[in-house]
């Protein structure tokens, strides 16, 4: 069990993320015709490959799920794909849910099927190469569902087909997805997310699923796309980080976001608020969808590239306001600040933000001067019987620990008062008290 708890915690590595490469024949059947590309195996393959082979992939991507049929297939020069992506330190996953079925006398939502067969399946994966897997769960909020019914089925599946996967050395990514179709608010969201997540980890717990070997891969909290209030960024971060300190043990090593339907700048903004300022029992580095996510959604290359030029120039106009206000603190609880989002221009600090970067300039230079004072002993002012200033090196190179003094005493243990006596009569005579007692 240990070995995949170190593979759960290489997944979730910070600055990294996992790459999708699951796409099915049919799935990836409407991309290639969208460019004009015949869907056949040595395409397929090469669109792969050339993935798999790009320089610089494995700084920013753990691991890549692959399709049944990926991960059986050879490079050009005959090089597994598998161990092209193991040569790079990238960990091979699979994914083996067979995809959402109607659920009998649930009208409008689906169960995850594939759990026949699967012991078989994950057996022969791990000889090919896999170390972890993927099995996503969907659950639809519209009205009056999600039944009770759908959100135990679907949790009981994902646990079923967790323990099976740990039984045979491989990770488990779970995957409860609550839609964002629909016109729901964030609200309603929060509350089908908490109550999935709650029974999911109560049949994980039953199936004594080891927590430590295995990553959730849930939704963000969000309102749905046609739903007429969107809520703000900040309002996203705090609602998913809420649900997920709720329901989610601390014994889980990491959270892989999925997108869900958003732009890359929103999922970006989004996972970029929940980590920041914040120390999270678990890790939350984002999932990285590949390149042709856009095509899946508008349906060719050209409008999928315009879709995304002005999604790129609301984003960045959405992004800037939020630096802008924070910057002027007319925004309290906005959590961006400049310097947050390089890739914007930069923006003036207002009055209030120029007055705390001065404090805590001031306050470094404080530290950095009895630092220096203790390390370096350097020589330091003093006063002595006749009021004349004058210079003394210093003995002992203990700080006076007055804030604005920064002075040395020489003595190891100093009385009580506002000096602090040296050989020869001299003594450091600050205005303030001074905190040695």
């Amino acid at each position: 069990m240990s070995d995949i708890a170190e593979i759960a915690r290489a997944l979730v590595a910070p600055g990294k993320g996992i790459l999708a490469a699951d796409e099915s024949t049919s799935t990836i059947k409407r991309r290639f015709d969208a460019i004009g590309v015949e869907n056949s195996e040595d395409n397929r393959r090469a669109y792969r490959e050339l993935l798999f082979r790009t320089p610089g992939i494995a700084q920013y991507v753990s691991g890549v799920i692959l399709y049944d049929e990926t991960i059986r297939q050879k490079a050009a020069d005959g090089t597994p794909l598998v161990k092209i992506l193991k040569d790079q330190g990238i960990h091979p996953g699979i994914k083996v849910d067979l995809g959402a079925k109607p659920l009998p006398f649930c009208p409008g939502e689906v169960v995850t099927e594939g759990l026949d067969g699967l012991r078989e399946r994950l057996a022969e994966y791990k000889g090919l190469g896999a170390v972890f897997s993927k099995w996503r769960a969907v659950i639809t909020i519209g009205d009056e569902i999600p039944s009770d019914t759908c959100t135990r089925v679907n949790a009981h599946a994902l646990a079923r087909y967790a323990a099976l996967s740990q039984e045979a050395g491989i990770v488990p990514i779970v995957e409860p997805e609550v839609l964002m179709d629909g016109d729901h608010g964030i609200e309603r969201c929060e509350e089908v997310t908490d109550a999935a997540l709650e029974r999911v980890f109560d049949a994980l717990f039953l199936h004594r699923v080891r927590l430590e070997g295995m990553v959730l891969k849930p939704n963000m909290v969000i309102a749905g796309k046609k739903s007429a209030k969107q809520a703000r960024a900040e309002q996203v971060a705090e609602a998913t980080v809420r649900c997920l300190l709720r329901r989610v043990p601390a014994a889980v090593p990491g959270i892989a976001f999925l997108s869900g339907g958003q732009s890359e700048a929103e999922a970006t903004l989004h996972l970029s608020l929940m980590n920041r300022g914040r120390k999270l029992p678990f890790r939350a580095p984002g999932r990285l969808e590949h390149q042709q996510h856009g095509e899946r959604r508008y349906g060719d290359v050209r409008s999928a590239q315009r879709m995304r030029r002005r999604e790129a120039v609301h984003d960045v106009v959405v992004l800037e306001k939020h630096v802008a206000d924070a910057a002027e603190g007319q925004n309290r609880k906005a959590k961006v600040r400049p310097g947050d989002a390089p890739w914007l221009r930069p923006v003036a600090p207002g009055p209030q933000q120029e007055r705390k970067d001065q404090a805590e300039a001031e306050r470094q230079e404080q530290q950095r001067v009895l630092i220096r004072g203790v390390s370096r002993q350097p020589r330091i002012d003093v006063v002595d019987g006749h009021g004349n200033r004058d210079h003394a090196d210093n003995e002992a190179g203990i700080p006076c620990k007055l804030a604005h003094c920064g002075r040395l005493a020489t003595s190891a243990a100093p009385p009580r008062g506002r000096t602090l006596p040296r050989p020869g009569g001299t003594a450091c005579r600050s205005s303030a008290p001074c905190p040695w007692r």
